[in-house]
């Protein structure tokens, strides 16, 4: 699987492409900060 990310004001824009690994790697990065 794929984790499609876009701009929520740009929905047309593109989209940056992510594994859920790396996603739940990001996620939890944000989180903390």
């Amino acid at each position: 699987g794929t984790v499609h990310v876009r701009g929520s004001k740009n929905t047309p824009g593109p989209q940056l492409a992510v594994t859920p690994t790396t996603w739940a790697a990001f996620a939890s990065y944000a989180v903390t900060r």
